[in-house]
Order: structure tokens, then C-alpha cells, then sequence
């Protein structure tokens, strides 16, 4: 598959260029440096077990939840970045949670537009449409809890019922946290996941249900891409209409398919039903979303067309004030400005993005069967949504002990300790009908066989003997965390180098901050996670304050591991820098003798002052040497001396920057804080090498070279 279709020339990035950017990508949307806060997030603790073994397969393709991070519309890009300008009167908080009347009109426009809908079917007493801007998911929470509410006032004891089907979306999700039941139409690999009406009406009649509360409809079905058909539709319009449900009509990729294919409009055929009925109890009980994120590829800005009527968007609104203020005008001002002035531009993406999803899912349906010897039926690539799901292997299907989705979500996340390839396991894998996983094709087409290479290059295949062994795997490569010792001799930190020291070397006992491309940033992350540190340097971190920098060890942990500090900033340093006070590092003190700030509390148990007790004389002659040991490397702050003694409280604190003003165990980075036990230290005075001025000069020189 080559990249060369509109899409692939995006604002004139190459595909490689992409690729790089879907790995910044998903690194920057999985990294959690915090190991509590990620227990949270099924991914992000994946992601960092993945980290911890060296990314042995390569950076992460994060394929799981809809993420686009390269493939955003061309035309919005390019507004956003020459072209947007946003009147101060969109940042305040908003009064209605479903869009300013402005954003409003013009979405009912679209909606109108999109949708086919005729004058009669959008009276304003009966249709409105609301411009949401927090994800439709929390709309779809609001009306759990205002289905909960009317159950209240009429003092039902009953618990709701949500009907939906499997797989499919994480409805339980959202419904199941509001105490509902949700009953799952079964969508199956023998009708290659379509509707079987039949079936559905033996799964209700054994369910034996008195009243459903609330029947979703989705017909751009997610994660399978099977269109359903109107009969499909009315079925469950049918039964919605028998219990007086609440009719969820979710139509997230509705626009987003094969161009090629009449579209089944679910809106139109639920308005055109009311409208034969118009006293019909059904029209205010009905919901319509419809979120632009999947149409343009800009899930982040979270933006979405809410259709219903009015009656039900009030309520939703007051329910919506009870747990949030109204905010995210801003993102739907840069939708609707952008939708005013380049509807054609987005009508045009609308039809390459169909173009383009159609080619990639007939690349990954060839390749997994002539490759991967997946066989025809274990592979769903209907003509909707940017998905593909296929089955696990053979081999994870014969564990008996297992239900589909523990199989689906096994296989899943092995094959991103195998690949690197992060699928969506979790999310839709609580179907018990098909241990299939989601993929999800929204990134270049570059990374698309990228994915698909590394899979075969796994072992993935259909017919494998063995599951992936992923403890070899993460046992051959797991063995970072444990390190004490890294050795980055004159490597200059950044804050990123800093922050992927700190996620793969967690034990590590000596840091070096070094010049001024790091910054508070890169010293935090050292400062959470490396908790082991005993030795710590700050050179010539002009750009740090140090005091503050110091205070982020200022721990319990800290406390009972560190041995020392030394903090030097040139010559000059005292003008320059803040060093750290006993409110900064309560448990520190400078030593007088060897110029390093001390753990007093491990300097009552062990003599760590390394220093020289003799004279030293003939200072820079070839015969220069201590009278007591022959050392002919002058004694400054840290320099290896040739007897150990406990450090000495410096006595004269307003002085006590003085001690500063020396170059750093003479250049030879390899040596600091380690012990010797010979004493003899024949190595010659050398001048360390100022490696940060070395980068700022490649850093302008790269900067010109690309201008």
C-alpha cells in the first residue's frame, strides 16, 4: 500500500515525517509518570510495561480508541493555523450546555442538510438541534440519569433497562455505572455481525423483560463497520414505540464510510414515523447524536450535533448544571467558524477520507489472509467507521477456561508486548458472542503496513502453535528497572532524556544535571520516580533554581537514601545562582572540607567526607603532588581525595558559596562519587568539557539548515 492519495500529502508532511508524529503521539497521550494515578488506565500501565522493556519492537502505534493524530482535515488544520480568530466574547463560561444560538443554527443546517430532512419534519416544537461540546458520551450519562429521575418521581423501584447489542460501543459503560441493566443483542461472525432479526426476538423472549427503558439504534455500527438495514432500524423503532422507551439514535460515523454505498439515514426514518403520528408520546423521547470528531478526524476538540426535541434538550440541560459549569465555546467557535467559511473543503474530506479507509481496510484484510493465514470469516471490514476487527488465533481460542472477552483481551494485550501494537482489547472485548479485537486505521498508511509487519515479524498467524510468550518477552527485556548504575559519561540531559531515565531506569543511584537544556521539568520526573538516588550534581545549570530544584527531593524516601549533592555554576556562580536553604533540604548540610551538601543523618554512621589530609605543593608544575599519597590533581570540591572522615558542618554560612568556585573532579565525569581504594591517583589536571554551549551552536545551525 503506497502513501499517495490526498490524505498522505497533508499540509505537505511526508509520510515518514507522520509516522514520527503518531509515535509523539501516542507516547505523549500514554505516559503516566505517576504509578498510581495510572492504575486507572488499562493502557497507560501497558504502555509503561512496554516502556520498561526498551520498546523491544519499536515505538508504540497506538490503534485502540479512534486516535487521530496525523490524519486531522487538511482544510481545519490549515485554518486553525493561518486563519482562525476568536472574539473575546467566546471564553467566558456558557449559559446552555447544548451551544450558543449561533453554533446552534448553523449545526441545524448541516444536520438538515446531511440528514435530507424535509420542512415537515422539523417543526421547531418537535426537532431542535444542539451544538455539545464535552463528548457525546457524557449526553449519553445525562440521559441514564434523567431516565433515572422520572423512575424516582413516580417512586419505581424497578431497575432501567437499556437495550444494545454485542459488540458494539461501551454503552454498559456509561449505562451499567448508573446501576442500569443492559441487555446485549447478540451481533455474530456466521452473519458476519449483522442483525438476525430472528434472532434477536428468541434472545428477548428468553430475557423475558416487562419494560425497556431505553433502545439504541446504531447503524454505521461501531466496531464492526456493517451498515444495518432499515428493517433493522424499524424493528427496534417497533419496540421502542411497545415500551414508550427513550430512542437513542447514535450515529458517530454517519459520513464516515465507503462513498460508494447509499447511506441508510436512521434520523430521517424516526422523524418521518413521528410525523405520521404527530401526538404521538414518542416525539419528545428520542436522541440523536452525532459528533464531528470521527467526520474530520479531530476527536480531541470533542464537538458534537445533539438532535431531539426541545422538550428533552431543557431537561438534559438542567441535569447537565449539576456536575459541570458550561465551557468548550472556544472549540465549537473554531468548528463553526471553520464549517462557515469551508463547507466544501469539508464535504471534499468527507468523501477522500471514505476513499481512503476503503483502501486501507482491503490492504489489511489481504495482507492478514495471504500473510497471517486468517481466514476470510474471521475478518470484518464493513464499509462504515475506520475499523477492522478480526478473531485471536486459534490457539487463545482453545483455553475452555476463559470467556471470549478474558480471550480477547489475553490476545490483545499480548500482541502489544509481541508488536508494540496497542489494539483495543478491553474496550469492546466484554462481548461474549466473539473473542475479536478492534483495530483501528487512522493513522498514516505508512504506519498501517508498519503494523502489519511487525505482525508477521511477531509470529502472529492465524494457525500459531503457541500463544505469545510474553513473559520471555518482558524477561528478556524487563531488566532497566533494576539498574542502579547508568553511566551517561558526557551526555547532556534534556528534559525528555530525563523523563525516559526516569521511566526506564527507576533504581538508578547517581544523576548528573548538567547545562542548560534541561529544565524544573526534567529534574521532576528524576525527582518521583528514582527514589534510590544517593548521589546527585548540579553543574552549570545556570537556567535552574536550584533551590526549588533541591526542594523537589525534599521527600521522606529522599531522605533515607540520599548521601550528597554538589551544585556548581562557574566561577561566577554566586551572582548567578540561589543555593539551597534548610527550608529546601532540612536533612542536608555543606561540608567545609570536600564542598558537598551531606545527609547529616548518614553522616553519623559512615565516614563519606573523601578528602586529601596532606599538603599539596607545586601547584601547576609537572612535580606537583600530595605529601600524602602522591596525588598530583589539586584538591577542589569533589575531587577524589585518598582518605575517607565524616563531613564537617560548614561554620561560616554566609561564606559558604566560596567552596563553589571550583571545576568539577577535573573533567573526568566517569569518576564522580565513586570510591577508591587505591590511593594513588595519577590522573593529569584536565579542563571539562562544556558539552551544553557544543549544543546550543548544532541546535541553531540545525535550526538554520531547516529554514
Amino acid at each position: 500500500m503506497t502513501s499517495n492519495s490526498t490524505l498522505c500529502s497533508i499540509l505537505g508532511i511526508s509520510s515518514a515525517e507522520r509516522v514520527q508524529a503518531h509515535y509523539e503521539g501516542a507516547r505523549t497521550q500514554l505516559l503516566n509518570s505517576n504509578e498510581h494515578l495510572r492504575q486507572s488506565s488499562h493502557e497507560q500501565k501497558l504502555y509503561a510495561t512496554y516502556v520498561a522493556a526498551n520498546e523491544h519492537a519499536g515505538p508504540t502505534i497506538y490503534s485502540s480508541k479512534g486516535e487521530h493524530y496525523t490524519e486531522v482535515c487538511p482544510s481545519l488544520k490549515r485554518f486553525i493555523d493561518n486563519e482562525l480568530k476568536l472574539d473575546l466574547k467566546y471564553f467566558g463560561y456558557m449559559e446552555y450546555a447544548y451551544g450558543l444560538e449561533e453554533h446552534r443554527q448553523l449545526f441545524k443546517k448541516i444536520i438538515i442538510r446531511d440528514h435530507q430532512l424535509e420542512d415537515d419534519l422539523t417543526q421547531p416544537d418537535l426537532f431542535e438541534v444542539g451544538c455539545f461540546m464535552n463528548s457525546t458520551r457524557l449526553a449519553m450519562y445525562d440521559l441514564g440519569r434523567l431516565i433515572l429521575k422520572e423512575l424516582n418521581e413516580k417512586q419505581s423501584t424497578r431497575q432501567p433497562v437499556v437495550l444494545s447489542f454485542e459488540p458494539g460501543w461501551d454503552y454498559s459503560g456509561v449505562f451499567e455505572s448508573l446501576q442500569m441493566k443492559v441487555l446485549q443483542l447478540p451481533l455474530t461472525p456466521k452473519t458476519e455481525f449483522k442483525p438476525n432479526l430472528d434472532e434477536w426476538s428468541k434472545f428477548l423472549n428468553e430475557q423475558r423483560v416487562d419494560q425497556i427503558d431505553l433502545v439504541i439504534i446504531n447503524t454505521q455500527h461501531n466496531p464492526t463497520g456493517q451498515q444495518w438495514s432499515e428493517d433493522v432500524g424499524n424493528d427496534l423503532m417497533d419496540l421502542a414505540c411497545k415500551y414508550q422507551s427513550y430512542v437513542l439514535i447514535d450515529d458517530a460515523y454517519y459520513c464516515v464510510n465507503d462513498p460508494r454505498i447509499e447511506v441508510v439515514n436512521t434520523l430521517k426514518i424516526w422523524l418521518k414515523r413521528l410525523n405520521g403520528n404527530k401526538n404521538n408520546t414518542m416525539s419528545t423521547r428520542w436522541f440523536q447524536t452525532r459528533p464531528f470528531g470521527k467526520q474530520f478526524n479531530c476527536n480531541g476538540m470533542g464537538i458534537a450535533a445533539i438532535s431531539s426535541s426541545p422538550q428533552l434538550i431543557a431537561k438534559l440541560n438542567e441535569l447537565y448544571w449539576n456536575h459541570h459549569y458550561i465551557n468548550g465555546c472556544i472549540n465549537a467557535e473554531i468548528i463553526c467558524q471553520w464549517l462557515r467559511n469551508h463547507q466544501q473543503e469539508a464535504d471534499q474530506f468527507i468523501i477522500d477520507n471514505g476513499l481512503e479507509l476503503v483502501r486501507k481496510k482491503d490492504f489489511v484484510r489481504r495482507f492478514m489472509e495471504d500473510e497471517l493465514g486468517y481466514p476470510s470469516r474471521s475478518i470484518c471490514t464493513g464499509p462504515c467507521t475506520s475499523y477492522v476487527i478480526f478473531e485471536a488465533p486459534l490457539v487463545y481460542l482453545e483455553d475452555s477456561t476463559k470467556k471470549n472477552s478474558e480471550i480477547a483481551k489475553q490476545f490483545s494485550d499480548d500482541l502489544y508486548f509481541a508488536t508494540g501494537v496497542l489494539l483495543s482489547g478491553e474496550f469492546v472485548s466484554r462481548s461474549s458472542v466473539a473473542a475479536f479485537v478492534r483495530i483501528h486505521l487512522g493513522s498514516d498508511p505508512a504506519n498501517i503496513e508498519e503494523m502489519m509487519r511487525r505482525f508477521k515479524v511477531a509470529g502472529l498467524n492465524y494457525l500459531m502453535k503457541k500463544t505469545f510468550d510474553v513473559s520471555k518477552i518482558l524477561g528478556e527485556k524487563f531488566t532497566t528497572k533494576l539498574w542502579k548504575m547508568v553511566l551517561f559519561k558526557n551526555f547532556i540531559h534534556t528534559d525528555e532524556s530525563l523523563r525516559l531515565t526516569a521511566l526506564l531506569f527507576p533504581s538508578i543511584e547517581e544523576i548528573n544535571f548538567e547545562g542548560n537544556l534541561l529544565s524544573i521539568v526534567g529534574v521532576r520526573h528524576i525527582a518521583i520516580s528514582c527514589g534510590k538516588l544517593r548521589h546527585i550534581e548540579f553543574y552549570q545549570c545556570g537556567n535552574l533554581d536550584i533551590g526549588s530544584a533541591c526542594r523537589l527531593f525534599n521527600t521522606e524516601e529522599h531522605k533515607q537514601n540520599l548521601e550528597r549533592i554538589f551544585i556548581y555554576n562557574g566561577f561566577w556562580s554566586k551572582y548567578a545562582i540561589t543555593f539551597p536553604t534548610k527550608d529546601d533540604l532540612p536533612f542536608m548540610e555543606l561540608c567545609q572540607r570536600c564542598g558537598l551538601y551531606y545527609n547529616q543523618l548518614k553522616n553519623e554512621k559512615e565516614k563519606l567526607c573523601l578528602y586529601h589530609p596532606g599538603i599539596y605543593s607545586g601547584y601547576g608544575h609537572s612535580c606537583s603532588s600530595y605529601d600524602c599519597c602522591g596525588s598530583n590533581t589539586p584538591r577542589y570540591p569533589s575531587t577524589l581525595g585518598c582518605q575517607y572522615i565524616y563531613h564537617e558542618k560548614y561554620s561560616n554560612k554566609s561564606s559558604s558559596t566560596q567552596r563553589h568556585f571550583y571545576e568539577l573532579h577535573d573533567g573526568h565525569p566517569e569518576y564522580m562519587f565513586q570510591k577508591y581504594t587505591d590511593v594513588k591517583f595519577p590522573l593529569q589536571f584536565t579542563e571539562r568539557r562544556r558539552l551544553d554551549k557544543c549544543y546550543e551552536k548544532w541546535n541553531k545551525k540545525k535550526q538554520q539548515q531547516e529554514e
